[in-house]
């Protein structure tokens, strides 16, 4: 039998902070935020998002780790801090496997050697979630391709290319991500998660 192997910056114990941009970027979402996105993330990707950290106080924020240098990639909007490389440290809690590592988690599990978010995946997410209004705007944005519950013909999971009425359409679940024309509503109306929300930094061991 084998066990998993974590990286070499998850802490045996408690938790510890570590410097971003080297071994990992963060993209920080503050409470019921950063759950929807984590929600949606899970979703579409079976239950393996990658890793994440919660803050269970304070301002509960969700820490979504990704590749290092990758978050520089792209223009999170308002409400999604990036840490990763800059002029200044930016130090993120990471928390060890198990144990007493409170206030802060793994999400869904520590994660194996080389394993990180998918930081294209999350951006989709979090543009949908925290900036609609570019989503009418820039038809080169990510978002959600929703089927909804009224679809008829073209198949199972095959996206609604238009509205037929104005009425709002109930989703039956998410797919994929995709490069969608103008018009398309945010996804974080789409069963937002309440209760479990991510906080505040810890203090490193």
């Amino acid at each position: 039998m084998t066990s998993k192997k974590h990286p070499e910056w998850v802490p045996s114990v408690v938790h510890q902070l570590h410097l971003t941009g080297i071994h990992f970027d963060a993209i920080r979402l503050r409470g019921v935020r950063g759950e929807a996105v984590l929600h949606h993330l899970g979703t579409l990707t079976e239950g393996e998002p990658g890793p994440v950290v919660r803050e269970i106080a304070g301002s509960r924020w969700t820490h979504f780790l990704v590749p290092p240098g990758s978050s520089k990639e792209y223009d999170w909007p308002p409400g999604a801090r990036c840490f990763g490389p800059a002029a200044r440290d930016q130090y993120v809690g990471i928390p060890a496997p198990d144990g007493n590592t409170y206030p802060l988690s793994w999400r869904c599990g520590a994660p194996q050697e080389g394993e990180f978010v998918d930081v294209e995946l999350l951006y989709g997410l979090v543009m949908a979630q925290l900036a609609p209004d570019r989503l009418g705007e820039d038809r080169t944005t990510y978002t959600a391709d929703v089927p909804p519950t009224n679809h008829s013909g073209g198949g199972r999971g095959r996206p609604a290319r238009r509205r037929e009425s104005r009425r709002r359409q109930r989703p039956r679940r998410l797919t994929r991500v995709v490069r969608i024309p103008a018009g398309t509503t945010r996804i974080a109306s789409v069963n937002e998660p309440r209760g479990i929300a991510p906080g505040p930094r810890s203090s490193g061991t």
